[in-house]
């Protein structure tokens, strides 16, 4: 299985494993009072936390490593290092359990002290189980892992809450799904064979090595994407966290279209760049970007216009009181048009990036803090966006000084506001006539949505760059060809 397969499977797997989560999202907000709610949505924020800082990049090793031909002498290593950090993680993980309800002012995680230790080591352990299935071509077992826990998760979580067990009922869930997922990975190391001789100290320093620098960027970026969460959670009510966990929510195919996009990228962009033909970076770059907007602009503009439709279906009326801030969060997926980290992977600069997060997560801090004091949940909403589009001005900088051009030469700004404008005419016109003839009706609201997206993509294809039309007409004229072909 070569590198770009190994990539489609890990999208497909995580994209399975992303909307079995947002159906269990959409389960719980309506089973659930909304301080129970908030209660939930504080636990997947101690899971995120705690597996990400306990993690140190070691799925990216599991890929790296076992990618390889010495995969079965790397493995056992591997083993060891994760043995080691479980241990290590204990008193971690005992010390995180009193801090979350410190910062949520809640006693949720001391109540269920030993549930929330062992969820917490079980997704540490499970972390990185997908990425070593992948090095080793477990192509079954990915299929498997992605859809049996998760699957058995929801059926749990509808039988747990019918029971009226409330969250003990949705931490036994997750605890179970992890239970799965181990059993999972226990099968593959009783059918894997390794040598324990091949344990070596050189090997598990040149793991923890390569780890730990990739670890740190990922702490620092996940901090910044919950640090309005965690301020709101100590310093607010649990109702008002609630709707800031709620508007916040980014809907995960937006991070999976750039995902899947920029990650083909990088050997190219590396690949220019060693042959010092910035010209070509900066046209493959300006490319990409003039791509994501027919794509990103379209389902943003219309996740922002439909708002108030998007919250009730994936969260029930409950939070409708979130859809201003639903809004206003949604305004930085404009700003994500690139994924900035495949650029300074490609060229190197992964230093230069991680200080990009490191300055980020100052700024976000301070700015975070004063507005939330000053104007509550909506402070929280405006400082996030604040600082996403401060962080993308000074990675274009960088960009930009790197290649040795003008700012405006790696940024599609024209075509940016173009589709905007467009998007916006088109969806406001398409969502002012359902208003006028339906008011409010769900399911015609999410088909006048989906029509809306659909025709701006469209639209922004012929006038910024049509890549994705014509692509869909190749693969169209491909399958027409092959069942003619097949009919004969």
């Amino acid at each position: 299985m070569d590198n770009k397969i190994k990539s489609i499977v890990l999208l497909l797997s995580k994209t399975f494993t992303v909307c079995l989560n947002l159906i269990s999202i959409m389960i719980i907000s309506r089973y659930l009072s909304v301080e129970v709610f908030s209660e939930y949505r504080q636990i997947i924020i101690a899971i995120t936390l705690v597996v990400s800082i306990a993690s140190l990049g070691l799925p990216s090793a599991a890929l790296y490593f076992m990618s390889s031909e010495k995969r079965n002498i790397y493995l056992p290593n591997f083993y060891v290092v994760m043995l080691v950090l479980n241990i290590l993680l204990i008193p971690v993980c005992a010390l995180g359990i009193y801090y979350f309800d410190y910062n949520f002012n809640t006693d949720l995680f001391t109540n269920y002290f030993w549930l929330f230790l062992i969820l917490f080591l079980l997704s540490f352990t499970n972390a990185s189980i997908e990425n070593i299935f992948i090095a080793f071509n477990q192509f079954k077992l990915i299929i498997l892992v992605s859809l049996l826990p998760n699957f058995f998760f929801i059926v749990q979580l509808l039988l747990f809450l019918y029971g009226g067990r409330g969250i003990k009922g949705i931490v036994l869930a997750l605890l179970l799904r992890e239970v799965l997922k181990i059993v999972i990975l226990f099968y593959f190391i009783y059918k894997t064979k390794f040598e324990i001789r091949d344990v070596s100290l050189v090997k598990i320093r040149e793991i923890i090595m390569f780890s730990v620098p990739i670890g740190l960027a990922s702490i620092i970026g996940v901090i910044n994407i919950n640090l309005d969460k965690l301020i709101t959670g100590k310093l607010l009510s649990k109702e008002e966290f609630a709707m800031i966990a709620t508007a916040s929510y980014e809907i995960p195919v937006l991070g999976l279209i750039g995902m899947s996009l920029f990650n083909i990228l990088i050997p190219s962009l590396k690949n220019k760049y060693n042959e010092s033909n910035n010209r070509e970076i900066i046209d493959l770059w300006m490319r990409a970007g003039k791509v994501m907007i027919t794509i990103i602009v379209p389902i943003t503009i219309a996740l922002i216009i439909f708002a108030k439709e998007v919250i009730v279906i994936l969260f029930s009326d409950n939070f409708l009181n979130a859809t201003n801030l639903f809004r206003i969060y949604q305004l930085n997926a404009l700003a994500r048009i690139y994924y900035y980290g495949a650029f300074f992977l490609a060229l190197g600069l992964n230093r230069l990036y991680t200080i990009n997060s490191i300055i980020n997560l100052i700024s976000n801090l301070f700015i975070s803090f004063f507005l939330i004091i000053k104007f509550g949940v909506v402070g929280a909403a405006i400082a996030i966006v604040i600082n996403t589009y401060f962080l993308v001005f000074i990675q274009c900088y960088q960009i930009a000084k790197t290649l040795g051009v003008n700012i405006k030469q790696i940024f599609p700004v024209y075509e940016l506001i173009k589709g905007i404008v467009i998007t916006g005419s088109i969806t406001l016109s398409i969502y002012g006539i359902y208003i006028y003839i339906f008011t409010f009706n769900l399911w015609i609201g999410l088909i006048m949505m989906v029509l809306a997206v659909i025709i701006c993509v469209i639209v922004l294809n012929l006038c910024i760059n049509d890549e994705i039309l014509k692509y869909g007409n190749k693969i169209f004229w491909k399958l027409r060809d092959k069942k003619y072909v097949s009919s004969k």
